[in-house]
Parts: structure tokens; sequence; C-alpha cells
């Protein structure tokens, strides 16, 4: 459990960095500027960390429509009421397109993570039924088969994003990492 935290907390730090404006506001000059990249550096890896934890723990579970439906509608609820408290406050302006993508973030994707670990979560049983049947060396060739496709060709020659992995930040990526 500690890990889990650990990861996010590095996580919530990149957002930090990131959306926060932190790294927008240093120089390359500056030692800080090497410091923040640096922890960023090692922050971005976190997600993947996190999805590669939950494939561990989910391969050895079931999957339950109601976990599915209380994630999906916990995001909905946060999602939506955020927009609501911001339009409230007058930081945004209200509109009912807004509203409604806002409450539907799964479907609209309005958060890539949201969408993504939400179909990983619905392909899960698919991905966990492959597991079980396959043995050590079939399981091994398929790893080494998707890490050559979306890893290494995809980094080492030009093939436009076939897959919609969008530089990580897609349930392809999210299910390669299962």
């Amino acid at each position: 459990m500690n890990l889990q935290k650990n990861i996010m907390m590095f996580i919530l730090t990149s957002h930090f960095f990131v959306h926060g404006g932190v790294l927008g506001t240093l120089k390359p000059e500056d030692v800080n500027f090497h410091i923040c990249w640096f922890i960023e550096a090692l922050c971005y890896v976190m997600v993947n960390c996190f999805v590669l934890i939950t494939g561990y723990f989910q391969s050895a579970s079931k999957f339950k429509l109601k976990k599915l439906l209380l994630l999906w509608g916990q995001i909905a609820v946060i999602s939506g009421g955020a927009y609501l408290i911001l339009s409230f406050i007058g930081t945004i302006e209200f509109g009912w397109d807004a509203f409604f993508a806002a409450a539907t973030p799964v479907t609209s994707s309005r958060y890539w993570f949201a969408t993504a670990y939400v179909i990983l979560y619905m392909i899960s049983p698919l991905l966990n039924f492959a597991i079980e049947r396959t043995d050590k060396r079939q399981h091994f060739i398929g790893c080494a088969v998707l890490f050559g496709i979306f890893v290494f060709l995809r980094n080492f020659t030009y093939w436009k994003d076939f897959a919609n992995l969008h530089g990580g930040y897609s349930y392809t990526s999210f299910i390669v990492l299962y």
C-alpha cells in the first residue's frame, strides 16, 4: 500500500510542476531548472508503474460491474462537481455543452487517464483470459512482440501513430502495460 501512495505522490508532484506552472517559470541557466526537470523525469514514469501494479493485482481479481459503475460515477461526480463549483465562483463561464462534457468525462475523453483506466478495467477480463491460457513461453513471446511493436518500432522507426498510442496517453498503452 505504501508503494501505491508513493507513486501517487510522484504523480501529484508532476501535476504540480506541469499544471502549476513551475517548470514554465524556470530558466535553463538556473540549477533549480535542472533539479526540477530531473524530478519531473522520475515522476513521469510513475503512471506506467501505477498501471503495471494495477495489472498485477487486477489479473488475480474478478471483474465486478459494481466496481466499474462506482469508479465511473466517482469520476463523473468529481468532474461535474468541479465544473459547477468553478462556474459558481466565476472562474469559468457556465455552458450546458461544457457541463455535459464535464459530467461525462470518461466518454468525452476529458481526462485521458480516466478514460484509459476505465477502458482497461472493462477489457481486463479478456486480458486475464489470455494471460491464464498462455504458458510462460507464449507469455514471453507475446510480451516481446508487444514490446517490439509498441516500443522498439515506434521509437526507432518512422511509424505513424497507427495504434492510437498518443505518446503513451491512451488505453492502448495501458493494455500493453497490463
